[in-house]
């Protein structure tokens, strides 16, 4: 059995079968997202990206009038990290998908942007798989797991769609696996590097902070490892992490790139940085969240916490938290096992304690605390290894397995996912679907395909519009759904409706027809993203 193992670590291990292996996900990762709809976040973020650089070329030209506008403007705090490396692809896509996609170029131009979303998306699944190997001495055990979070369909769904969380959690992981590797550098006396390695961690930091100006909360997770690195340390002849030298190093190509990316800031950093950190933490978010069947005001509680990661974490995270006591005992005796398992312990929780009294906003179930579910997988599978490597590469195993049929039955939609758990309940009625707006591309689509609709339709009332708009023909009229005042005397009506239609109150002379749905695997429950309903005319 040990050496049939050996032979099978030694297989999986090889670089070529595991580049391989990534290639062909990237490459399916990019060309899936750009199979799903826009959301309402697309056109207002490439909006920020046009007004922000237009204004710092204003003022870099010596014209203020069109940079002092945009201290009126409400995203002014966002930088352009992200938006400056995506900008390059979207340049060089846009042709290929105004002809392959068969949208505008507009429309191309945003949906472009999702293949850089992925890449970095891909790029974190190579760093997991250094940050399991930290700890995880069998490379199958660690291929397995990295395979886990690689397609946990919630994760994977983000990375198609979601243009700040989910590139600010990839590069939040990247950070983590830098200061850690640079940990144990120190903790093996290599101290010679120190300055190219903080350079390098302050550049990455920065692009985290230019995705979300919160980033700079990564700081405090920063100060505990490193501070804890050092109490580890008692050889006073070796360089110690915490001191001025290094901090002022750090710093200062900090401060420098971050000012660089938001150009929001340029006449005033210090003050500007502070207010941007306030007005993006405390960001006014209007309604509410559905979360288990009550509208929750959209701020950090321990209810709306504790109510939406028990239906979206994986069983695996989960379970994998009861062998966390049994892990630390394992590991304690081994100074960067200890260093690094309490550093990601440390970013899994700091901060969910710190927001709940300080009340920051939160809204759309848990995608602004993406950043934390790489760190809990990572806890998760190293606790059930330290317990039992069988039970860890058979929990790995299941749980891929369990991924890849949820990500077939949702395709293209695997941000529509509940844990195995959540998706017994009724997710339509109890839980926010906003996001669910995504599917309006396939109902477009599929009402523009269906002549027993289209013939003879005067109008076609959508809602949100603008999610449907890009997908049916110019030459078929489309108009808000606000803009049907009464029915007309001779001919029905269609209603095209997103994000959980099941809250839509459809008249009774209505009826439902042409739904986009899906269903998780072992749960009986349909998932209604998108319906139309035709409405009879007034006699």
């Amino acid at each position: 059995m040990h050496k049939a193992g050996l032979r099978w670590d030694r297989f999986v291990g090889r670089r070529p079968l595991l580049t391989l292996l990534l290639l062909l996900f990237t490459l399916f990762g990019c060309v899936a997202s750009l199979q799903s709809g826009l959301t309402v976040d697309d056109a207002t973020e490439q909006k920020t990206f046009r007004v922000i650089t237009g204004a710092a070329k204003s003022l870099l030209l010596g014209h203020l009038d069109e940079y002092n506008s945009l201290q009126s403007y409400h995203d002014r705090y966002y930088g352009i990290g992200f938006d400056l490396l995506a900008y390059p692809f979207q340049i060089l896509l846009t042709p290929f998908l105004v002809n392959k996609l068969g949208v505008d170029s507009e429309t191309a131009l945003l949906l472009a942007r999702r293949t850089v979303v992925f890449l970095l998306f891909a790029t974190s699944v190579v760093v997991f798989y250094r940050c399991a190997r930290f700890f995880i001495q069998q490379r199958s055990i660690a291929s397995a797991a990295s395979a886990a979070y690689a397609t946990c369909p919630y994760l994977f769904g983000h990375a198609m769609i979601n243009l700040r969380d989910s590139p600010f959690m990839s590069v939040y992981l990247i950070c983590t696996y830098l200061s850690l590797k640079l940990v144990r550098r120190h903790l093996l006396g290599n101290t010679g590097s120190y300055r190219a390695d903080l350079v390098r961690l302050a550049l990455v930091t920065a692009g985290l902070v230019s995705i979300r100006i919160p980033g700079l909360m990564i700081l405090v997770q920063y100060a505990f490892t490193f501070a804890l690195a050092d109490y580890c340390n008692r050889d006073l002849s070796k360089a110690r992490l915490w001191r001025w030298q290094n901090i002022a190093w750090f710093c200062t190509v900090l401060v420098a790139v971050v000012v660089i990316l938001f150009p929001a800031v340029w006449l005033n950093p210090l003050g500007e940085i502070f207010a941007g950190m306030n007005y993006v933490g405390w960001f006014y978010q209007p309604g509410c969240t559905l979360t288990w069947g009550e509208c929750m005001k959209p701020y950090a509680s321990v209810a709306y916490l504790s109510g939406w990661l028990v239906v979206k974490l994986p069983i695996v995270i989960l379970a994998g938290s009861a062998f966390v006591p049994f892990a630390l005992k394992k590991i304690w005796q081994d100074p960067f096992h200890r260093i690094a398992y309490l550093t990601l312990l440390f970013g899994s929780v700091y901060v969910l304690i710190v927001i709940i009294p300080l009340r920051a906003r939160l809204y759309d179930e848990t995608r602004q605390l993406l950043f934390i579910y790489p760190l809990l997988f990572l806890v998760a599978f190293i606790a059930i290894y330290f317990a039992s490597q069988r039970l860890a590469l058979v929990a790995a195993l299941l749980a891929l397995g369990m991924f890849l049929w949820d990500q077939l039955r949702l395709y293209p939609y695997q941000y529509v996912y509940f844990n195995e758990f959540g998706r017994f309940l009724d997710i339509d009625r109890l839980f926010e679907t906003d996001y669910w707006g995504i599917s309006a591309r396939e109902h477009a689509r599929l009402l523009q395909a269906d002549s027993r609709l289209m013939t003879g339709l005067n109008c076609l009332y959508a809602d949100p519009i603008e999610l449907y708009r890009p997908f049916i023909d110019p030459n078929t009229c489309v108009q808000p759904l606000d803009a049907l005042t009464a029915y007309p005397a001779r001919n029905g009506v269609v209603i095209a409706v997103t994000c959980s239609p099941n809250r839509f109150q459809a008249p009774k002379t209505c009826w439902e027809i042409a739904p986009v749905t899906r269903k998780l695997p072992l749960s009986s429950r349909v998932i209604t993203m998108s319906a139309a309903y035709y409405c009879s005319p007034v006699q």
